[in-house]
């Protein structure tokens, strides 16, 4: 009886286990990394070329701003006291009445128990009395930020071509020979040389299922006492890699 009920747990667990599909999902060949690569290479030369003039706008718009980088004189009304230097170095302080502060960053200065400030600020040139002390009254703004996020594209897509490139050279290491029991699940975890599983996915094989079956993720089901080959197929390159399985009775 003990066998019977063993027997039929083993085929339950064989009925989960899907075989592979003939491709495993987003997996790529060897024309679709060609052809991104190519995509990809266009777009980082034309954001290249792009890259000084959008940087020159930034710079001439942010030039149309005031940066504010001072201390919290009071949170309400919204005061921040920046310290200035004139042409002799001297200090002086200049005192902002901030109506919109959404896109100032605030950072607790722990050192000297205030709040410190750093943002950007378009100014009404409208003053504001505070106590005796004037104020300019300003807006927060965004500073603008196309050049780097135009430069963080160029890299991430650099980034991304440098691993395509790699799928095309990619190879896998297994270890020669696996040894599992009647109804022992084992999970497959090949060692990447270039790290692009994400590109290059595995097509698994058994070549004998009544021995061993493999699910599409590289999971093992021993199913009989014997041996039998293991095939792990990548995708881009079509490089066949392969393992012994050996299964004996549980």
């Amino acid at each position: 009886m003990n066998k019977f009920f063993k027997r039929i747990s083993i085929m339950m667990l064989a009925a989960s286990l899907m075989l592979a599909p003939a491709v495993p999902a987003n997996a790529m060949t060897k024309k679709q990394v060609n052809s991104e690569i190519t995509k990809l290479q266009k777009k980082v030369k034309s954001d290249k070329a792009a890259y000084n003039k959008v940087l020159k706008n930034d710079q001439n718009t942010l030039a149309m701003y005031t940066q504010i980088d001072g201390v919290v004189y009071n949170p309400d009304p919204y005061i921040v006291q920046v310290t200035r230097s004139d042409d002799r170095g001297n200090p002086y302080n200049i005192y902002y009445h901030f109506t919109d502060k959404k896109n100032l960053t605030e950072v607790q200065d722990t050192a000297y128990g205030k709040t410190k400030v750093t943002g950007y600020a378009t100014l009404s040139g409208k003053l504001f009395d505070f106590y005796g002390t004037k104020a300019v009254e300003a807006t927060a703004v965004e500073a603008p930020h196309t050049a780097s996020d135009k430069q963080a594209a160029i890299t991430k897509n650099q980034s991304r071509i440098k691993s395509l490139k790699n799928s095309k050279k990619e190879s896998i290491s297994l270890d020669p020979t696996y040894t599992i029991t009647t109804g022992q699940s084992l999970t497959l975890t090949p060692v990447f040389k270039y790290n692009t599983s994400d590109i290059n996915k595995i097509t698994w094989k058994s070549k004998n299922t009544k021995v061993v079956k493999v699910s599409k993720n590289g999971k093992l089901l021993g199913i009989a006492p014997g041996t039998t080959t293991i095939t792990a197929k990548l995708s881009v390159t079509g490089k066949k890699y392969k393992t012994t399985v050996n299964v004996i009775a549980g």
